[in-house]
């Protein structure tokens, strides 16, 4: 009877918001692995605060199924720490997770093995939400280098962490490098004017990124103009090769 509602009609597990216990998380995880279902539009578990032991409950329930496919894993605000970032990367690999929210979990980013999700062949990884996770720049490096070589991520949201301008370098080599992102917001980082402007000088070699969120104000700098002078400088580069940015 469960599996006639109409939520799962859509193939969308929706408990966003739902504060749920370790008995709950167990009951959807056993759920995925008998339903007929096997291939998911969404699971939204964001705000049920499941921390650490909820995600293990939750990938234990589900280890053994490898034919269930989750086109959307939302896990914002549920109290995660670098201690399920390998675990993170790993669902999100093995289930073919298309877009990812872990927004909210702080210190979610720490660990290295996060990113692994982006340099995995198999990866299928196109919008990754990772605003309000406390990311720091030794943690942004992190992100930004396993980045250079993706072939997956079009849409990255790194907005309201402590990023700094000790990532310029590993930002600016990404986005020369990265033939894939396409979106880029880097909102509210204390990132200094002249490593915003390094970061958008770095988009003349780059052909896809087309729209992409500073982490500083620039017209507050004393140039009101300088947005639209910066965009019009990077897109006269680019305009032989067909690709425009916008700034915001």
């Amino acid at each position: 009877a469960i599996e006639q509602a109409k939520v799962f009609d859509h193939k969308v597990i929706y408990q966003g918001g739902t504060r749920l216990t370790a008995t709950d998380v167990e009951c959807i995880s056993l759920f995925l692995a008998s339903s007929s279902h096997r291939q998911w539009a969404m699971l939204n578990l964001s705000g049920c605060y499941i921390q650490d032991h909820g995600l293990h409950v939750l990938y234990r329930g589900i280890c053994h199924s490898d034919d269930i496919t989750i086109t959307e894993l939302w896990l914002g605000h549920n109290g995660l720490t670098a201690q399920s970032a390998p675990l993170i990367s790993e669902m999100t690999v093995k289930y073919g997770v298309e877009l990812l929210v872990i927004s909210g979990n702080e210190t979610v980013g720490e660990d290295q093995q996060l990113y692994s999700m982006l340099t995995q062949c198999t990866t299928r990884i196109q919008r990754l939400f990772m605003g309000t996770t406390k990311l720091f720049s030794r943690a942004a490096i992190k992100l930004f280098s396993a980045l250079q070589d993706n072939k997956t991520l079009k849409m990255l949201d790194v907005s309201n962490n402590v990023i700094s301008d000790e990532a310029h370098d590993a930002i600016t080599a990404a986005l020369q490098r990265n033939c894939c992102l396409k979106e880029l917001d880097m909102h509210h980082n204390p990132i200094s004017a002249d490593t915003s402007k390094a970061i958008v000088q770095a988009l003349q070699d780059n052909n896809t990124l087309s729209l992409l969120q500073l982490p500083v104000c620039l017209e507050l700098e004393g140039d009101p103009n300088i947005i639209r002078t910066l965009q019009i400088a990077v897109n006269e580069k680019r305009e032989s090769r067909g690709c425009q940015v916008k700034l915001e």
